[in-house]
């Protein structure tokens, strides 16, 4: 029962950080065309 939630955390972590990552590129591309226009 240990190794599965291990797995679990595992795969949650990098996928929040993917996200985050997602986030601040989405953010950048509005600002950069915010700049343009």
């Amino acid at each position: 029962a240990g190794a599965p939630p291990a797995a679990h955390d595992g795969a949650s972590a990098p996928s929040v950080a993917a996200v985050r990552r997602a986030r601040r590129y989405s953010v950048a591309v509005l600002v950069a065309r915010g700049a343009d226009l």
